[in-house]
């Protein structure tokens, strides 16, 4: 599924290309990625107090402007961001660009999407092993999906709770409302061939058409991307450090 970097990157219409990555850099990456962030990325850099935070969370917004950069064909230092009110990042109006993004991290793992003119979301998780996510889906996920988790085999439960779990932040992280759009107002939805759907209150979600999809990066990890898009081409690769 994961292919190497093409030598240029072209984004067309209905396109959407995710990225994964390995946050274990070297120390001269990381250097070179901190001369590239905007100063209140590095003032938010300065605020972790582990090392290891620091370094992940430098080298995941180093790798965003890499790839917006050349998407834009710009220097990654040139790249603007803005934000929401509800705190996602996206370019800058200056940019006079319909490119859409997103991106998440966990452990040393980072996913990034990127869209055009469409609202997109992406989430992975680390999946932990004898983590009670019965008791969080039983609070935050609708009845339906806490009943089907507590009938998955119990080997199976955490990865399955890690997998329904992924899925629904990514649409609410498309959705663009944060925290203010509860988890328990929709349902992700498996058929039996395995096709996935987003439903409120039982109903297909709204007028505008939702993909969404798991993403395959090992068994150590759940992930999963919604953008809004009848049928997106899904494209996926692998960054990798130049040293």
């Amino acid at each position: 599924m994961w292919n190497p970097a093409p030598d240029e990157l072209m984004l067309k219409p209905h396109e959407v290309d995710v990225w994964k990555a390995a946050l274990d850099v070297s120390r001269d990456r990381i250097a070179r990625f901190v001369e590239t962030l905007a100063q209140d990325e590095r003032d938010r850099a300065s605020r972790f107090h582990f090392e290891k935070g620091r370094e992940n969370y430098v080298a995941a917004r180093g790798i965003l402007r890499e790839l917006l950069g050349k998407y834009l064909g710009v220097a990654p230092d040139a790249v603007q961001l803005e934000y929401t009110s509800h705190g996602k990042p996206l370019l800058a109006s200056a940019h006079a660009s319909d490119l859409r993004f997103n991106l998440a991290h966990s452990s040393d793992m980072v996913l990034l999407a990127f869209v055009r003119a469409a609202r997109i979301g992406i989430d992975v998780e680390r999946c932990r092993p004898n983590f009670d996510g019965q008791r969080i889906a039983d609070r935050f996920f609708t009845e339906a999906e806490s009943s089907k988790l507590r009938a998955a085999h119990e080997s199976e439960r955490v990865r399955a709770f890690t997998r329904q779990w992924t899925r629904k932040e990514s649409f609410i992280k498309a959705h663009g409302e944060g925290l203010s759009y509860p988890l328990n107002a929709f349902a992700v939805i498996e058929d039996d061939n395995g096709a996935l759907r987003i439903a409120v209150n039982d109903a297909p979600v709204g007028a505008s058409p939702w993909h969404i999809r798991d993403l395959d990066i090992g068994d150590d990890y759940a992930a999963a991307v919604t953008v809004e898009s009848a049928s997106p081409i899904l494209r996926a690769f692998s960054w990798q450090s130049a040293g």
